[in-house]
């Protein structure tokens, strides 16, 4: 009994290791939403979305939701529009 519970916890962290090690294409970020009485905070997470780009210069699709993501510093020569 003592080996299959060593083997099995083995798998679960060789299996915890990958996942960290493959999740990043995922994007961490706080959501706050309020109840009428206090603000929640909750640890959200994204895996569709368009890094930003100094050559951007429409952002978003009608009718869809986009998320735009920064991985260094950007400079916009212009105001992006935004659909």
């Amino acid at each position: 009994m003592k080996k299959i519970i060593s083997i099995l916890t083995t798998l679960v962290m060789i299996f915890a290791i990958e996942t960290t090690i493959f999740a990043d294409s995922s994007v961490t970020y706080l959501e706050k939403t309020y109840d009428n009485e206090k603000v929640n905070t909750t640890v959200s997470s994204i895996s569709s979305y368009k890094l930003v780009s100094s050559a951007d210069e429409v952002w978003g699709e009608e009718n869809q939701d986009t998320w735009y993501v920064l991985d260094s510093d950007v400079t916009l020569d212009s105001r992006p529009v935004v659909l």
